[in-house]
């Protein structure tokens, strides 16, 4: 989620999110940066994707239109309306798409060739990238839901390019391959344990039903370790040792009363984001990131890589890595597999973010120029409008918030500044 985000960052998505009004401006940087909240930014991922989705499919359309499509559309069509009769169960519509390979094969290549068809056009390649990544974590989180471990290895492979690309080499780089490379090994290495894995255990669960497996450590954070930070935990005593002896010794007493409340396996309600007030409030949101899409980037035949919300053009070396990033994490990620270096030669990817950065800072909120004073940069503002025939009121002009460093509501009538407890006010208090 954070590669994406940091590959992405500062590219349109925030601008289009809070026009949107999905979030505020602080949000969405916030999404978007180191901080960022794991249910929040997926929230938007996946609305963003959606929206995205729709867009790739609408040019799509529009490129399949100037072609002869007559012997293959109604097939697909049919098999379309199929999939989203309402009354339809999910077993149902995997026969269906079992049944219907060949309309599904000839959608594919005529897909195929709409996407060659983009690559020249560096916008649609880079929004084309995004996609894929999402789709490989929906998929991740998907698999990890359904407690399927051979989903869950195969999007782990599918995402290693881009998590070394984006910088995370301890999970790109270093970890995961080696993650990989065992549980590859374990069914003749650990046959029971990959019978158990292959099973789902490698997922736990809150509640009963399908679909709601969740990782072993947002498990113990959202339980044990939630149980240890409560009043009657380890919270505040972990300095007293017999205060730590006495919670280890009645611990298990006290669990075993509260164990089956603590993780809710009485319960079966179903996921909070299948609710329908919650599918139907995300249907609408996606309708107002496409509408806050101005231009829509698969359409979009600009020889440079622009950002979808500013019209900002990145640089030639933003471009060739963001329209590369798949290459640049592989090139990364086969160095350091093939290299016998003990240290790990981390990608520095540039992007809209980083080019942003090194631009030159505008000085914050001062006025005067270098080397005059505030006088004497409020005289020629006087002089100027003076001299082009204006009219002008000096009592009030010299009193004027952008003549001033300071607020004049800052100060008395007098002169003498006003006293408070702010640090804010303190600190600006002139020496």
């Amino acid at each position: 989620m954070k590669a994406i985000c940091k590959i992405i960052r500062d590219a349109g998505a925030e601008d289009i999110l809070v026009a949107a009004g999905l979030c505020q401006e602080g949000t969405a940087k916030k999404m978007f940066g180191e901080k960022a909240d794991y249910y929040q930014t997926m929230h938007a991922l996946r609305i963003l994707s959606e929206a995205m989705w729709r867009l790739y499919w609408q040019a799509f359309e529009a490129c399949a239109a100037d072609r002869e499509t007559q012997h293959w559309q109604s097939q697909v069509e049919h098999v379309v309306k199929m999939l989203f009769e309402k009354d339809t169960t999910a077993t149902e519509k995997l026969e269906i798409i079992q049944m219907s390979r060949p309309q599904i094969s000839i959608l594919q290549e005529q897909m195929l060739l709409f996407q060659e068809s983009l690559n020249e056009h560096p916008t649609t390649v880079f929004w084309s990238i995004f996609l894929e990544m999402s789709d490989i974590l929906h998929r991740f989180i998907y698999y990890q839901r359904e407690g399927n471990w051979a989903g869950h290895l195969c999007e782990s492979a599918r995402i290693l390019p881009y998590l070394t690309a984006a910088g995370h080499y301890k999970y790109g780089q270093q970890s995961l391959p080696l993650y990989l490379a065992e549980m590859k090994k374990l069914p003749e290495t650990a046959t029971e344990a990959h019978e158990a894995l292959m099973a789902g255990a490698f997922v736990g669960r809150r509640a009963d039903g399908n679909h709601n497996g969740v990782p072993p450590d947002m498990l113990l954070e959202h339980t044990y370790h939630a149980d240890a930070k409560e009043a009657s935990g380890l919270d505040g005593i972990t300095l007293n040792r017999a205060a730590r002896m006495k919670w280890v010794y009645t611990k298990p007493l006290t669990a075993a009363i509260s164990l089956k409340s603590m993780l809710h396996l009485h319960s079966s309600s179903p996921h909070h984001e299948s609710g329908w007030s919650r599918v139907n409030r995300d249907a609408e949101m996606v309708v107002k990131v496409m509408a806050a899409v101005e231009t829509n980037p698969f359409t979009t035949a600009t020889p440079s890589l622009i950002n979808i919300s500013t019209g900002e053009c990145a640089d030639p070396t933003v471009k060739d890595n963001l329209t590369s990033v798949k290459a640049v994490g592989l090139k990364a990620l086969s160095e350091s597999l093939s290299s016998d270096q003990k240290k790990t030669s981390v990608v520095k990817l540039n992007t809209f973010h980083t080019q942003n950065r090194m631009k030159p800072k505008k000085s914050g909120g001062k006025t005067s120029a270098p080397g005059k004073s505030n006088e004497v940069t409020a005289l020629l503002r006087m002089t100027q409008i003076i001299a082009s025939g204006g009219e002008l009121n000096i009592v009030d002009f010299i009193g004027n918030h952008e003549c001033s460093d300071l607020h004049p509501s800052l100060f008395q009538e007098y002169g003498s500044m006003r006293t408070g407890t702010k640090a804010s006010l303190v600190k600006r208090r002139p020496k």
